[in-house]
């Protein structure tokens, strides 16, 4: 990508300056106190979704499911577990 992460850096400061101009003009604030709301309840589904699906795989997460390696043991070592809940 060009200009990384530059690019990336001014891309996140003009979205932060939009949501500002959105709170400070009266006619905008509604719509920004809504897009905020629907953006806490989407985070909290994701966040939601990903811990069922931790609960159904016996809480391994999904590099561990791929790799079967679940970090390190007792004696440094990696430790495989079984792919399989």
């Amino acid at each position: 990508m060009w200009l990384f992460p530059w690019a990336s850096y001014a891309a996140i400061v003009g979205m932060l300056a939009i949501l500002v101009a959105m709170a400070l003009t009266p006619g905008q604030a509604k719509d920004l106190y809504f897009s905020l709301v629907t953006l806490v309840l989407a985070c909290a589904r994701t966040w939601s979704c990903a811990a069922a699906v931790r609960a159904w795989h016996g809480g391994r997460s999904r590099r561990e499911l791929n790799t079967g390696v679940a970090g390190l043991n007792a004696d440094g070592a990696r430790a495989r577990v079984d792919p399989r809940p």
